[in-house]
């Protein structure tokens, strides 16, 4: 495990935009594969098979999406707001990222999966605020901790071990 950590280490450092994203299109994977898991075993629901398209749409979203709009968003706050208290850093990250990298989500998730692009909008917007409550709740105190405590370069991967459980969640109940 200690080798792990010290090649994760030294990729970080030597190609850091490049190992947070593919970091995080590998975690939203895992979760959407750990979703499908429990999915299948819920009860009261029509059993159905491991679908690997949609484990595939899931780390391509990471890999493309969520991986890069993190990893420059954690560095603009690093940078923009370096001499802010931790309250500052977590109000820009809860009311000017987090909803829009949600929407973005909730958007994307089904488009990618074929609905219509009105549709999946449509969905996205209405299902917004109820996701953002229980994203709250989650996110909040996770983000505080992640600017209190956690050095600015490891900070993408915490956000994406929270995010591993978040995004299992998000699967679990689409």
């Amino acid at each position: 495990m200690a080798q792990l950590w010290q090649a994760y280490v030294y990729f970080l450092e030597s190609e850091p935009l490049l190992t947070q994203v593919v970091t995080t299109g590998v975690l939203v994977g895992c979760g959407d594969a750990i979703a499908q898991v429990l999915s299948r075993r819920r009860p009261g629901r029509e059993s159905i098979g491991f679908s690997a398209a949609r484990l595939v749409r899931s780390f391509l979203l990471g890999l493309l999406y969520l991986g890069p709009l993190g990893a420059i968003w954690q560095g603009y706050l690093s940078t923009a707001l370096a001499g802010s208290s931790n309250i500052v850093k977590l109000f820009a990250d809860q009311v000017g990222f987090s909803p829009l990298c949600t929407l973005g989500m909730l958007f994307l998730g089904p488009f990618t999966g074929g609905t219509p692009a009105q549709v999946a909008l449509l969905r996205a917007v209405r299902g917004l605020w109820g996701v953002m409550m229980v994203s709250y709740a989650v996110w909040i105190p996770a983000m505080y901790f992640c600017f209190a405590v956690v050095d600015a370069p490891f900070r993408p991967l915490f956000t994406n071990i929270v995010g591993l459980g978040w995004n299992t969640y998000l699967s679990y109940t689409s």
